[in-house]
């Protein structure tokens, strides 16, 4: 019964990830005179996501909230002052981060940073944690109660795909934080116990 257990959450989270990274997003460079201009495109596949351009100080410069549908849009930067730039792409699943350098007659993107974030299933009172761990970090999931006292805490390294099943039930009522941290972030879950 373990193993089906564990086959089916594999499956199901291989599944998920082949959806989520199905149509990947592209970010390109378009060339028309002096103009500084990049067109983003992505499939949204029904997740609620959010691009953002920001500067290297962090400052937003543009956000936008797409749902479900095919999302393309052209960025023209040509009244931009020189330097660094990022544009942020973040859904449920993962987030992509281009780095741009817009220089007087020229922009380039520089790099692509992207980080896949834990899936949390909640089945009853287990909560399913999933997690894409491609370049081998240590994983550390840890369960805090609403007094902030740690309950539980597991690392582990080495694997690519991190599961865990989370059984509260025989919890007391509460509100619980499940963390999940990967050396590059930290992400929070709450439930409520009843």
């Amino acid at each position: 019964m373990k193993t089906l257990l564990n086959l089916t959450l594999t499956l199901a989270f291989m599944f998920t990830a082949a959806v989520g990274f199905a149509n990947e997003p592209t970010l390109e460079v378009v060339k028309e005179g002096n103009s500084k201009r990049l067109v983003f495109r992505l499939d949204t596949q029904s997740q609620k996501t959010i691009i953002k351009l920001m500067d290297n100080e962090n400052n937003v410069i543009y956000s936008e909230v797409t749902s479900e549908g095919t999302y393309a849009k052209k960025f023209d930067l040509t009244e931009l002052k020189k330097g660094a730039y990022f544009f942020k792409m973040e859904n449920e699943q993962r987030e992509i981060v281009y780095g741009i350098s817009l220089e007087s007659s020229d922009i380039k993107i520089l790099e692509r940073k992207e980080n896949a974030k834990p899936i949390f299933r909640r089945k009853g009172d287990i909560v399913l944690v999933n997690l894409l761990n491609l370049e081998l970090r240590t994983v550390t999931i840890g369960i805090y109660d609403s007094e902030n006292r740690k309950l539980f805490e597991e690392s582990m390294s080495s694997e690519q795909l991190i599961q865990k099943a989370l059984n509260f039930e025989r919890a007391f009522p509460d509100a619980y934080t499940i963390i999940v941290e990967d050396g590059n972030a930290v992400y929070y879950e709450k439930i409520g116990i009843k």
